[in-house]
């Protein structure tokens, strides 16, 4: 005699309550997708403080490169197997569909709920392969990145010693490695079929003796649907001979209060923060400015910093800066047009006066 499994417990529950009676029963929807689609899945430090103008673009290149270097011979063995454990757990359900262009994107797909022992910030960030957002976990604070990919896109594989965990009921692997006084944690799950998420990041020493389960404390946590993608500035048109900003392929942002924004095309990082020192004109690592100059009436400075140019304009109240490869050889009154052209929602509009992506990036 076969026993009926959980899969086959959950959707017959489900169509019995959908044929019982109108309407339709609560959370009827959510049953059969998490049914449907809950699956075994598998498996980017201490905060450091920095000048608040760069503290956001070196702590995304960090979080980026630390999910980067870590599953596809997980992955492999993962889809090889097609079983599929029911889970009715409340998390992360719906895969995110990867579009066309960063442009179309209106909101985040995902969202962190707020539990004991984390705090969810209103940093976000996106590209081609996934969207993320940064939490603080612990007494102390400890920055992580949780970061869900676009369905078919996955995680690189994770390298150190692996442990099988359960996140709300789904397999996944949580990793760490130790080396030269650094360290990566991570922890990675397949929600969906052939869609994939993680919490990690690197940081100084070894890991805390508790950071597993606050990671899977985090993961446990992330729940579908997010908050709408709003940026407080507009961009004009490039000059031709400057990469198009509609055509970014990495934008990051925050939703309120000091915040910074980046947007990635080509060899470019474009930034406009408030939270500056209009005084400041050196490079990440104290390099002085090589030039002065005012445009239009706003100060301005060029300077060199890790290996690219900067070029600084304070506009009112925010700084604008271009960062890109000095081999490339950028017109650098093109250059100031852009960034002149940049316009700022006004510090005593409110949230609802920003502009959605497409609108900000000019496309």
């Amino acid at each position: 005699m076969t026993e009926t499994t959980e899969l086959e417990r959950e959707l017959r529950a489900a169509l019995s309550e959908a044929h019982s009676a109108a309407p339709e029963p609560p959370g009827l929807a959510e049953r059969l997708v998490a049914a449907a689609t809950s699956g075994p899945s598998i498996t980017p430090g201490s905060r450091v403080r920095m000048s608040r103008r760069w503290s956001r673009p070196l702590a995304a290149a960090v979080a980026v490169l630390a999910l980067a270097v870590g599953i596809d011979a997980i992955v492999t063995s993962q889809r090889d197997d097609d079983s599929q454990p029911a889970t009715t757990n409340p998390g992360l359900t719906t895969p995110l569909i990867a579009p066309e262009s960063l442009l179309d994107v209106r909101k985040l797909g995902f969202h962190v709920a707020p539990v004991h022992g984390i705090e969810v910030s209103d940093s976000w960030g996106i590209d081609s392969d996934a969207q993320w957002t940064d939490v603080f976990v612990g007494d102390d604070a400890r920055w992580a990145v949780v970061k869900v990919y676009y369905q078919g896109r996955s995680p690189k594989p994770p390298t150190g010693t692996s442990e099988d965990v359960t996140v709300n009921g789904l397999p996944g692997t949580y990793t760490e490695k130790v080396r030269s006084g650094l360290y990566t944690a991570r922890l990675i799950w397949r929600y969906a079929p052939d869609s994939w998420a993680e919490v990690g990041i690197s940081g100084d020493g070894v890991p805390p003796p508790d950071l597993r389960q606050q990671y899977l404390t985090v993961a446990e946590a992330v729940q579908s649907g997010g908050q709408a993608l709003l940026l407080p500035v507009r961009f004009d048109s490039a000059p031709a001979s400057l990469p198009l900003i509609s055509k970014a392929d990495r934008v990051t942002g925050e939703s309120s209060g000091e915040w910074t924004i980046h947007v990635w095309v080509d060899d470019v990082m474009v930034s406009v923060s408030n939270a500056v020192d209009l005084s400041e004109c050196v490079g990440d690592d104290g390099e002085p400015q090589t030039a002065e100059f005012t445009y239009r009436g706003h100060r301005g400075c060029v300077v060199p910093t890790g290996g690219q140019e900067r070029v600084v304009l304070h506009l009112d109240g925010v700084d604008v800066t271009y960062d890109f490869d000095p081999s490339r050889n950028r017109p650098l009154e093109d250059i100031k047009q852009l960034l002149d052209g940049v316009t700022v929602v006004p510090p005593s509009y409110h949230r609802t006066a920003w502009f959605d992506l497409k609108t900000a990036l000019g496309g």
